[in-house]
């Protein structure tokens, strides 16, 4: 809303529940507009106008993040299931953009009632929109342009580099077990 000079001291914000709740309080003229991912989007593309997307306002705003606790790391067999979980994550993330049309098949199975043209469309979409983590996902500037929005929004207290909560150690094994395969 700042970005684009909306006044948000007119703006009433409301807490309405998951993604399809959201997008059926706008249809329903309870909301004039919300935030929902693709899928929900695209579901409601002849009632509801997508103005934009959050990766194209803020390119360097971090999409989703694997955390795990500090302790945990140091547990031989979870750290082995962190690893285990990141290198999954990046071959997912590259199979889905190298291979759209699978990938959507293969939601759509997992997923029946999502219609084949819908998860298509989702899958291309966000391929556009470069959301996956097909290195990894690690980049101290995401990471650190995150903090700082997230600090000036006031739900951190301060900004914090990232070296305070990047840690690449499993994307660096997920990395190297993979060599050059990309």
């Amino acid at each position: 809303m700042r970005k684009n000079n909306v006044d948000e001291s007119t703006a009433r914000f409301l807490q309405v529940g998951g993604h399809a709740a959201r997008l059926q309080s706008v249809i329903g003229g309870r909301a004039q507009a919300t935030l929902v991912n693709i899928v929900i989007s695209a579901k409601g593309a002849d009632t509801v106008n997508v103005v934009t997307s959050i990766p194209k306002e803020f390119p360097k705003l971090a999409y989703v993040w694997n955390v795990v606790r500090k302790e945990s790391m140091s547990d031989p067999k979870k750290s082995k299931a962190f690893e285990t979980l990141t290198l999954a994550g990046i071959k997912g993330s590259r199979f889905i953009m190298q291979n759209p049309d699978e990938a959507a098949q293969i939601l759509h199975e997992r997923v029946p009632e999502l219609e084949l043209d819908l998860c298509k469309k989702a899958v291309a979409e966000l391929n556009a929109e470069h959301v996956w983590g097909a290195d990894g996902g690690l980049d101290a500037g995401m990471v650190e342009f995150t903090a700082d929005l997230n600090n000036k929004l006031g739900l951190l207290k301060k900004p914090l580099p990232a070296s305070a909560v990047m840690n690449t150690t499993y994307v660096d094994a997920a990395l190297k077990s993979l060599g050059n395969e990309k």
